[in-house]
């Protein structure tokens, strides 16, 4: 034992320095955490304290405290918020929690002004499933989910999965060339098929039949719109 302790001291020596400054900002972030929690006082007071706290890491040596202060210029529009007779979120970490079935990179907070792809495309049954454990705390029996069996999704979420297949295949080097040639198959006429360059008129031929479920209702490929 005396030995290997030798050994870990041998090893921490070349960055006793390191570790120090490690030290000294890990107490700047629990300077700053200490502003989040709302045990320690009012919003304002808080903010006011989070605020100065910014101005010192901004103005510090450090690259590792610049990168906290930026951090904190960030995410700060959304961390003081107070509405009046209202049960909103405490800051954005509280906001994240009501997310916390989707997987990860849903409901992660990057920063973007736009939500995971999974949440927009099936979003009108997505959120009444995410909200389910709030209006009941005990696990669904098989008499209370019976009724749902079977029920068709909402127009507007079957086409934007629709137009999300269409989107994929369109993005695609492999399934390009077939999409193309399915919807020339489908929409030009004879004529317009006769004036297509020879490598279309090959792929057309040699297409596969298209899916039909897969193309907007009652509307041409020319006027189809991608996510």
């Amino acid at each position: 034992m005396a030995w290997l302790l030798g050994c870990i001291d041998q090893a921490l020596s070349p960055v006793e320095a390191q570790q120090t400054l490690l030290a000294e900002d890990v107490e700047w972030l629990r300077r700053v955490w200490a502003c989040l929690d709302v045990q320690t006082g009012t919003c304002s007071e808080r903010q006011q304290r989070f605020d100065q706290l910014e101005v010192e890491l901004r103005h510090s040596p450090s690259l590792r405290r610049l990168h906290i202060a930026k951090t904190m210029a960030g995410f700060k529009a959304g961390l003081f918020l107070e509405v009046p007779g209202l049960p909103a979120p405490i800051d954005n970490l509280d906001l994240e929690r009501a997310f916390r079935l989707p997987r990860r990179s849903q409901r992660q907070i990057h920063g973007h002004a736009h939500t995971g792809l999974r949440v927009v495309r099936e979003g009108p049954t997505l959120l009444l499933v995410l909200d389910a454990h709030r209006r009941q705390k005990k696990p669904f029996t098989v008499d209370e989910l019976q009724p749902f069996l079977g029920a068709p999704p909402p127009r507007s979420q079957v086409e934007a999965v629709r137009r999300h297949q269409l989107a994929r295949q369109a993005r695609s080097r492999k399934q390009r060339p077939k999409l193309l040639a399915s919807l020339v198959q489908q929409y030009a006429t004879p004529l317009a098929r006769e004036r297509l360059p020879e490598a279309t008129t090959a792929a057309v031929a040699s297409a596969e039949p298209r899916d039909q479920s897969l193309l907007p209702h009652g509307s041409p490929a020319c006027n189809t719109t991608f996510d």
